[in-house]
């Protein structure tokens, strides 16, 4: 049909997960011989955390759905974004059971508007010399989570510990016991089939805390703390006195791993149980963040997953991370600074504030998890600028770009 308008439709998804529920939004025209269209659309958006909106283009009739199965010419892609959410206008009707960890250092000088009707009857004739401390934050022990496959805190703590008996063990082997649910790990990495415990090396216990004492927060020290168990027996292996190995590694999205190597140790075999100890700063991912230590006896550089080579043992430890706001500082320094500081800077407010102040604003990136764009922070905008979906089908890259699958026209002229 040569009549035929290049069409644009829009969709929502308040929800990301749920596929099934789009929205329509509106739809866009244009001539087919106009060589570039800009289209806008507004809507108001609905509560949810994670939305999503999906752009199906091309040549085809005026009703159509989200996925495009009929169209001759067509290009479909979605962009992931964070909304903030209001408060509740619903509030429980039982106190928190995590009050606030800062309470007020200074009483008010204001007396209260609704005194008891009854005062004391023995007051005390000065205040206490020993007022109650703050409450201690909760220390949590890991405990085996099948979703993940691995130990895991799920609530936000201080610490998070797998204990003496969680992850003791290695592989499969017995001799000891092999070890509980093994190989706890979040991507089925396997322990080597050859290590045998007690006999090999092996990862006895795995704990992270906050280095302030306070709930383990994006931007905060942490500090890991390892106890292995050395080789006892190495006289089958090729090189009897290599080294054993181990490495820390962290992820800060459990659910989307990228592998970061924190800390290298050494120990020599036969030494028995030692402790190790790393420290490094929480970055910002996932509530769920996840560390791994991979040891064990190898004639080659250990990778986060070995794949069973020689004698290794890997496990792996997920917790919850409590964002709060932090903002890393850059990298990089600035590339045009200022080229007449101030000698003396003023203790004084500006009486003129700025009437516009600037708003962040960010680009997106491929999600390999969602398989689309992706703004991961809150921001006034979210952009795929010029490059990041260009093209069509096999020209586009991370081709489809949809968090379903649907697919382009795979065929464009």
């Amino acid at each position: 049909a040569e009549d035929y308008y290049h069409i644009a439709h829009f969709y929502h998804l308040s929800f990301v997960s749920g596929h099934n529920h789009w929205n329509y939004i509106t739809s866009r025209f244009a001539k087919p011989d106009v060589e570039a269209a800009y289209f806008t659309a507004k809507f108001i958006l609905p509560v949810g955390e994670n939305q999503m909106v999906r752009v199906v283009y091309g040549y085809g009739p005026a009703t159509v759905g989200p996925c495009v199965k009929s169209w001759d010419y067509y290009d479909v892609d979605d962009l992931i974004f964070r909304v903030v959410q209001p408060s509740s206008s619903n509030p429980t009707r039982l106190p928190t059971s995590l009050p606030t960890r800062h309470p007020t250092a200074s009483p008010v000088n204001v007396p209260t508007k609704s005194p008891t009707a009854t005062p004391t009857r023995h007051p005390t004739p000065f205040p206490t010399n020993s007022p109650t401390l703050p409450p201690t934050l909760p220390k949590s022990f890991a405990q085996y989570d099948p979703f993940v496959n691995a130990p895991r805190c799920p609530l936000f703590s201080a610490s998070c510990d797998t204990g003496d008996e969680l992850i003791s063990g290695v592989g499969s082997q017995s001799e000891g016991g092999p070890e509980p649910n093994a190989p706890n790990t979040i991507d089925g990495c396997n322990d080597s089939s050859l290590s045998v415990f007690q006999r090999d090396e092996s990862i006895e216990r795995i704990r992270i805390k906050s280095m302030d004492g306070d709930i383990m927060t994006v931007g905060g020290e942490v500090e890991v703390e390892l106890v292995v168990n050395t080789a006892m027996d190495t006289e089958d292996r090729s090189n009897a006195d290599l080294l054993s190995t181990g490495i820390l590694y962290y992820a800060s999205d459990a659910s989307d791993t990228e592998w970061n190597e924190m800390h290298i140790f050494h120990m020599e075999p036969g030494s028995g149980s030692k402790s190790v100890t790393a420290r490094f700063i929480l970055r910002r991912g996932s509530y769920n963040q996840v560390i791994r230590v991979v040891f064990g006896y190898t004639e080659s550089r250990l990778e986060a997953c070995p794949n069973g080579d020689f004698f290794q043992d890997v496990d792996d430890l997920v917790f919850a991370v409590e964002d709060d706001g932090f903002v890393f500082p850059t990298f990089s320094p600035t590339l045009s600074p200022t080229l007449s500081p101030s000698i003396r800077p003023s203790n004084l407010p500006s009486t003129q504030p700025s009437s516009s102040p600037s708003n962040p604003k960010t680009w997106a990136a491929f999600d390999s998890h969602y398989n689309s764009p992706r703004c991961v922070d809150v921001v006034t905008s979210c952009d795929t600028g010029d490059d990041l979906i260009a093209g069509v089908a096999a020209q586009e890259p991370n081709s489809s770009n949809t968090i379903d699958g649907c697919e382009d026209f795979s065929s464009p002229s």
